[in-house]
């Protein structure tokens, strides 16, 4: 039995092979698309090129393992269970600190805000004022000549500053302002253009330009003199004159007779000078000593005496004051002493020649 079993098993495994090797060599044979056709028609079926026809006119579906993976389209993950995102706030001390940290990040060192501190006051400099350089200020005394035919007197202004006019007559008395009349578009003058009704009566105008080069004139009306004072009015100079004392000759109803110089001639422009403490370069300095605030200079074979004193002897040829107070006498030589009242007392001064006293010594 056994035996038999396995010739039995030995025929089927070689009828096996057998047929596997006939399939392996039977010759392949191709069909034309137009022996397709023929034989589908002799046996009621369609053709090949038919079926691949009614294929691309309806939407067949296309198998996926056709595709390569490259060119599948990235899976989307719809319907998928996606767990939702937690949101983690950080905490209130983690919020302060990164905010200070920023901050002090964020702040300059002492040099920087020196820096920018140099840089904002340089700005404001520049924005300040509207010239290149700063105009020079000046306080000087002007005498003021009425007569028809004299070139009014010229006031230089500056943008920013405000000019002080002072008037007064040759006793340096105060001469006040009956009106003022000014062009308030181009100048600002509180009499001219802000005077209220009432306002107490005073010898002091102020004026500023509204422009850099502001270009006009002004008219002062003093009390009890029928001629006006005119002034021309320009910007924009070198100079700025921040103090003027106007003096003018003539009767002044608000002066003090009591402390009038009596007689007392009137003021030329080299006067003028000496009463500012600016002489002429060619005067000559003498040396004094015996008062307090008293100089003396030769110039044109005269002697010139400034003092804030009353002169009482020798008799002068010429003076004239200030309202400040200071006066200059104008002598027509040169004396070794001069005597002042002063404080209520007489006082001797000695003036002598620089040269003559250095050589002395």
């Amino acid at each position: 039995m056994k035996f038999r079993y396995k010739l039995i098993t030995l025929i089927i495994l070689t009828a096996t092979t057998a047929n596997t090797s006939a399939a392996q060599q039977k010759p392949t044979t191709t069909i034309t698309p137009a022996q397709s056709a023929n034989v589908a028609s002799q046996k009621g079926e369609p053709s090949t090129a038919q079926a691949q026809s009614d294929s691309t006119d309806s939407n067949s579906h296309v198998d996926d393992n056709s595709i390569q993976p490259k060119d599948r389209p990235p899976e989307s993950g719809l319907g998928l269970q996606v767990a939702p995102p937690q949101v983690v706030y950080p905490a209130s001390q983690q919020i302060v600190e990164e905010t200070l940290t920023d901050l002090e990040s964020l702040q300059l060192t002492p040099e920087q805000s020196n820096r920018l501190k140099e840089i904002n006051l340089e700005r404001s400099r520049q924005k300040s004022s509207p010239y290149i350089s700063p105009p020079n200020p000046v306080t000087r005394t002007l005498l003021v000549n009425l007569n028809a035919g004299v070139t009014p007197p010229t006031i230089r202004l500056a943008t920013g500053q405000l000019s002080t006019i002072v008037f007064s007559d040759m006793n340096g008395q105060a001469w006040n302002i009956n009106r003022v009349s000014i062009n308030c578009v181009q100048f600002n003058s509180a009499l001219g253009c802000e005077k209220e009704k009432g306002t107490e009566q005073t010898n002091i105008i102020t004026i500023e330009p509204k422009q850099p080069t502001a270009y006009g004139n002004i008219t002062v009306t003093l009390n009890g003199l029928s001629t006006p004072v005119i002034f021309i009015l320009t910007s924009g100079q070198k100079d700025v004159d921040m103090r003027v004392d106007a003096k003018l000759t003539g009767h002044n109803p608000d002066a003090e007779q009591s402390i009038s110089l009596t007689g007392m001639p009137s003021i030329d422009s080299e006067m003028t000078s000496f009463l500012d403490g600016v002489p002429p370069k060619s005067a000559k300095r003498l040396k004094v000593t015996g008062l307090d605030d008293v100089e003396a200079w030769a110039y044109n074979d005269a002697m010139y005496v400034r003092a804030n004193a009353n002169a009482q002897y020798p008799a002068y040829i010429s003076a004239g004051r200030s309202t400040t107070g200071m006066s200059i006498y104008k002598y027509a030589q040169t004396y070794s002493n001069v005597t002042f009242t002063t404080g209520g007392r007489a006082v001797t001064v000695s003036i002598e020649n620089s040269d003559t006293a250095s050589s002395d010594k």
